[in-house]
Order: C-alpha cells, then structure tokens, then sequence
C-alpha cells in the first residue's frame, strides 16, 4: 500500500508558526513510513513552470491567499498526475494536524480504494457534507474525476475557491458519504484531558490543534508532547 501525503504548508518567516511546525514537528517524523511518502506544498507565484520539487517541498504557481486555496490545491494534486496510479489513498493534512502513522495506516488499509473519503464531516449552511481541511484523506479516483471536470454544479460561488469545500462538492456530485476518523480536537487547556483519552483509543491517528493566542508556544508545546510519546525514536526538543 503507497500514501501520498500532501501538506499544506507556506513559507512564513522564522518566528511564523507555520514554520515552526514544518521544522519541529512534521520534519520529525514525515518520512518515518515507508508506505508514505510525504511533501509540503506551497505557493510561489514567480514560478517559471506550474510546479517545482525542492526536495521534499512541492512550490506550485499561484498566490497564498487563504482561504482561498483550491487553486493551490489543484496545482499540487496535478504534480502527481503522471503517478496516481502508484498510489491508494492520497491524504491532505495541514501543518496544525498531528498524525500518528501506525495508527492512520491501521486505519487506511480498511477502507475501500474507491469512491472513499476519509476526515471530519462538516456542513456549509446545511447543503452538503465536506470534510474539514484540517486532514482528510481521497482516493486517487476522485482526483482523476477532478481532473476531468473542472466544475461542480453543487458549489456556489462564494465557496468556489475554498478546498474542502469544493471537495465535498465532488463528493457530494458522486454520492460519496464520508467516513470520519475520530479526531481529537485540542483549542484549549481545558481539553488537555482529551489527550489523554487520545492515547488510550488505538482507532483514532489525528489531533487537530489550534489554540487562540498566543498559538506559538502552545501549539508547539502540545506537537512536542505527541512527538515524545508517539515518535520517541525520532524527537527533538
């Protein structure tokens, strides 16, 4: 079984948070699965070509301009389009997800290899499930759909250019439920005992974090805990 992990990522400076996490939590533990191989990707406009790999970083060619990422998103999954067919499942988490591989790969190899979305269901003015963009997981079928047919008639335009959103249109045009995972959601200190919950439950592989403020030192506060539980091998302080 083959994985493509997809990172949403951009280059902030060093103090952003977002690098942070790029160098001190994923980095950590990105590349520890052989059946996972794993990118950030990321916007650079100044590209002379649709899509650039630097090591393990995909730049494709278009603006940062969150939410409004589906562009981005497209960029990155039409990189791969030549090698889909090497691949199962293709997982897009973002830099606050915290994986634990062991236990997603348990999980991804029970799923069906069509027609399969994995994640957290959420629901846009109660039309149409999509799942959130905190980490969600696609079957290579639904991209080449993509690919196919650039436009959904279920999506209106004000979320046209949101990823998950359009996502869950696609999935919504092909009658796909959505399978959800189980996350634990962490936004502040009084859910810390959800963790502990977390560790014990073997079924579910995803922390969510996002704090409010002041998001640097928590969130990597709670990203250094799970990596010195769940990677010891390989953490770093």
């Amino acid at each position: 079984m083959k994985v493509l992990m997809l990172i949403l990522a951009n280059d902030g400076g060093p103090n952003e948070l977002y690098t942070h996490l790029q160098y001190r939590s994923w980095r950590n533990y990105m590349h520890s699965n052989p059946e996972i191989e794993a990118y950030f990707y990321k916007a650079n406009p100044n590209l002379t070509q649709d899509y650039y790999f630097e090591g393990d970083v995909l730049w494709v060619k278009c603006i940062e301009q969150y939410p409004r990422l589906w562009n981005k998103h497209l960029l990155a999954l039409r990189a791969f389009k030549d090698r889909l067919n090497e691949f199962d499942y293709i997982c897009r988490p973002d830099l606050g997800a915290f994986l634990v591989y062991d236990r997603y790969i348990d999980f991804i190899k029970s799923q069906p290899k069509t027609k399969m979305c994995c994640g957290t269901p959420l629901t846009e003015s109660g039309s149409y499930s999509f799942p959130s963009g905190g980490c969600y997981t696609i079957t290579p079928d639904i991209v080449k759909y993509i690919f196919e047919n650039p436009n959904v008639s279920t999506i209106d335009s004000e979320h046209n250019e949101i990823d998950d959103i359009r996502i869950g249109a696609y999935l919504n045009e092909l009658k796909i439920n959505i399978i959800p995972d189980g996350r634990c959601v962490i936004y502040a200190s009084w859910q810390y005992p959800d963790l502990y919950d977390f560790m014990n439950d073997k079924k579910r592989y995803y922390v969510r974090i996002y704090h409010q403020t002041p998001r640097l030192e928590r969130d990597i506060d709670i990203h250094t805990y799970l990596l010195s539980i769940f990677y010891p091998q390989c953490h770093k302080i």
